[in-house]
C-alpha cells in the first residue's frame, strides 16, 4: 500500500510523518505509466485542495465512541452559515451545484472516513468489521474507507442503501461500491470507490475517501436496462472526464493521489476491470449494505 499522511492526526494536531512501502506489480506497469504521463497536467489541481470544514477534535474523538452523532455534528458545522449542505456545494465547485443533501452528507462522510487512519492492510476483512471497529482502526484498506463512508451516510439517509428503486417507482439516491480488479491502473490492490446515483442532475457522484477526492461523472442518458450503475459509471470513465469535474477534499496531501486522479480523468479504465468477485466484488458489497440496513431497521 502506498504511503499517505495521517489525516486523522492532521485534524487533531498530532501529525507525525510516517512512510509506507509498496511493491509494484509488473502486470500493471504499462497502465500506471500511462497514468503517470498525465500526472503533470492534474498535479496542480490535486495540490489546490478544496478542504471541507473539519470536525472539531473533541467532536472527532466523540464520533469514535458515538458514531450515531455524525449527522448532528455535520449539521452543526453550518449552523452559523447557510447550512452545511450549502458549504459543501460551494467547496466542491460549480460542477456540484445540483448535489442533493444526501450527496453532500456523503461527501463529508468520505472526508471524515479518510481522516480516521492511514492506509494499510487491516487485520480483519472490511466486510466483517463493525462501524465502531472501523472508526477505531489503526489502518484502513480502500474497502474499509468506503464501508465506513457508506455506514456514516446511511445512518442519516437510510434510503441510500441498495437496491435502486424498482422499475416504474420514483428514483432514489443509492450508494454502490465500485471495486476494481488488480488489472486497473491503481497502485493498491483491489482499489475501491463509491458511486452514488440520483444525487446529481444527470450525473453520478463518485467518492474516493482513500485518495481524498470526489467526482461528478455526467451522462447524456441513464444506464440501459440490465446495465448496473457501476458498469455505466466505468463506461463513462473510459471516455475521459474534465478536470473541473473533480474536487480534492482531503485534509492533506496523500501519496499516490496525483496518479490516481490521472487514472480517473485519463480515460484508461474499462468495464472489464470491475471486480465481480462473489465475496468482495461490487455486487457482494451492495448486498452487504442492503443487509446492513435490514439489520438496522
Amino acid at each position: 500500500m502506498q504511503g499517505r499522511i495521517d489525516r486523522r492526526a492532521l485534524l487533531t494536531g498530532d501529525f507525525k510523518p510516517q512512510s509506507w512501502s509498496n511493491s509494484s506489480r509488473l502486470a500493471k506497469a504499462a497502465l500506471l505509466a500511462s497514468a503517470a504521463a498525465l500526472e503533470g497536467s492534474v498535479s496542480s489541481r490535486a495540490s489546490a485542495a478544496s478542504v471541507l470544514p473539519a470536525l472539531a477534535p473533541s467532536d472527532f474523538a466523540t464520533l469514535i465512541t458515538q458514531p450515531q452523532l455524525f449527522g448532528a455534528f455535520y449539521e452543526a458545522i453550518g449552523a452559523v452559515a447557510a447550512g452545511t449542505d450549502a458549504l459543501v456545494r460551494e467547496a466542491l465547485g460549480p460542477s456540484f451545484t445540483t448535489l442533493e443533501d444526501s450527496g453532500c452528507l456523503s461527501v463529508y462522510a468520505s472526508y471524515v472516513a479518510g481522516a480516521v487512519a492511514p492506509a494499510g492492510a487491516g487485520t480483519a476483512a472490511p466486510l466483517i468489521l463493525t462501524l465502531h471497529e472501523l472508526l477505531g482502526s489503526h489502518t484502513l484498506s480502500p474497502a474499509g474507507y468506503c464501508k465506513l463512508t457508506a455506514l456514516l451516510a446511511i445512518m442519516t439517509y437510510p434510503q441510500l442503501a441498495p437496491p435502486d428503486a424498482a422499475v416504474g417507482a420514483p428514483a432514489k439516491g443509492t450508494i454502490h461500491f465500485l471495486v476494481w480488479t488488480d488489472a486497473a491502473a491503481f497502485s493498491d490492490v483491489g482499489h475501491t470507490q463509491l458511486v452514488l446515483a440520483n444525487v446529481l442532475d444527470e450525473a453520478y457522484l463518485l467518492l474516493d475517501p482513500m485518495y481524498g477526492f470526489v467526482m461528478c461523472i455526467p451522462y447524456s442518458r441513464p444506464a440501459a436496462a440490465g446495465v448496473s450503475v457501476v458498469e455505466h459509471c466505468a463506461t463513462l470513465l473510459g471516455t475521459g472526464i474534465p478536470s473541473g469535474n473533480l474536487a480534492v477534499v482531503g485534509a492533506g496531501p496523500v501519496a499516490g493521489q496525483d496518479a490516481a486522479i490521472s487514472t480517473m480523468l485519463g480515460g484508461i479504465l474499462t468495464v472489464s476491470e470491475i471486480s465481480d468477485d462473489s465475496s468482495n466484488g461490487s455486487g457482494a458489497w451492495d448486498a452487504h449494505l442492503t443487509q446492513t440496513l435490514f439489520n438496522l431497521s
